[in-house]
């Protein structure tokens, strides 16, 4: 309770405060994690937002394992803690670079599903008469993800992470589907492979913690 009415004390005062400093990128500065959006072109996904959820916490638990690069802000709480004090009337939201700036955030790093394609191979086995006993259709998603780091202060985009991943799976698709172009596939699977090009995108040649410099999965310090 103290923490709530302390936290909303500076939201009030500081209200039209500007930040004092700004931490750099390697001075372990307080970022947010915002939710990952679907960008990919010819992707028809109804049911993206309940997997946009398990895309952001995936993001956020791997950044949280390296505490010491970055602050984490639980966005979620401030959420609560808005809708909770209806301070949503005020004009607040908890996206806005007000409510950033007097908590501290410093940088925000906004995820985005920017391709999702799939290739499809048939494999089929039949009798020397022609007749086919086996007929399977494998598909593989490929999936693109970018990570785009925001300066808050000035709207900046100060780094930009890519990385790709792939599933595969040989299973006849039943159920809810999503369309990538004119295939079909599940959901479990072609968030399968975002899941492995957002570990890309944190660890990868590309990806956000090797270009500012650090190791990869390891929790030492910077390189």
């Amino acid at each position: 309770m103290f923490r709530r009415i302390a936290l909303l004390c500076a939201l009030v005062l500081g209200m039209g405060m500007s930040s004092v400093c700004q931490a750099g990128l390697h001075d372990h500065p307080t970022v947010a994690v915002m939710p990952f959006k679907n960008k990919a072109p010819d992707v028809y996904w109804e049911s993206f937002g309940d997997y946009s959820g398990q895309a952001t916490e995936s993001l956020i638990s791997k950044l949280s394992a390296r505490y010491d690069v970055f602050n984490l802000v639980d966005r979620e709480y401030l959420q609560d803690l808005i809708e909770e004090q209806s301070l949503g009337m005020t004009g607040l939201s908890v996206d806005g670079p007000e409510v950033g700036r007097l908590l501290g955030v410093e940088y925000k790093i906004y995820g985005s599903v920017t391709g999702l394609t799939t290739k499809e191979n048939h494999v089929s086995f039949g009798t020397y008469e022609g007749d086919s006993n086996f007929d399977n259709t494998q598909h593989r998603v490929f999936a693109h993800v970018t990570l785009r780091l925001i300066e808050l202060s000035t709207g900046r985009i100060m780094l930009v992470a890519q990385g790709d991943g792939a599933s595969t799976s040989t299973n006849t698709a039943v159920g809810t589907l999503i369309s990538l172009g004119t295939k079909f596939v599940s959901p479990e699977q072609a968030y399968n492979a975002i899941e492995k090009a957002i570990t890309d995108a944190v660890y990868g040649k590309q990806g956000l913690l090797t270009q500012l410099g650090y190791g990869n999965n390891d929790k030492g310090g910077k390189k």
